[in-house]
């Protein structure tokens, strides 16, 4: 199949597209090509035989290898579907997990929040203890003399 489109055999222009929904009909069509050819060539009963059997020897060789690139296909897209859908599992969980770290975030905050809120109140209560005792040794003072 190297030659130049212009100089292909009717056989190979109209090669079966493994593509094609029935593409058992496009061989069909190719070896009926086939044929036509070999008759407008004027081979002999042997020659046409062994045409034939050197056509059909091809047919099957492709026909298992179409077969074969299918099953694999086939094959890849159940492994693909499958890891989609692993994916799509692992990407659920992780929003999961995502949200509950979120929530933790969010409570450790509060706690920092109100840890800070109690020491400043308490460090209000220390700076009023320290007045108050202040208070308390500038009047005992006089007493102590």
């Amino acid at each position: 199949m190297d030659a130049p489109v212009n100089q292909r055999r009717p056989a190979e222009a109209a090669a079966p597209s493994p593509s094609s929904p029935d593409w058992t009909s496009d061989l069909d069509n190719v070896l009926r090509l086939a044929a036509a050819q070999d008759r407008r060539s004027g081979l002999g009963p042997d020659g046409e035989e062994d045409a034939w059997i050197e056509t059909l020897d091809l047919v099957v060789q492709a026909t298992d290898t179409i077969r074969a690139s299918e099953d694999r296909i086939a094959k890849l897209e159940a492994r693909n579907r499958e890891l989609e859908t692993r994916l799509a599992e692992e990407v659920k969980s992780l929003q999961a997990r995502m949200q509950a770290t979120d929530k933790v975030i969010e409570r450790a905050d509060a706690a920092r929040v109100a840890a800070e809120d109690r020491a400043r109140r308490a460090e209000e209560r220390a700076e009023t203890a320290e007045k108050f005792l202040s208070r308390i040794n500038q009047a005992l003072r006089p007493l102590a003399r």
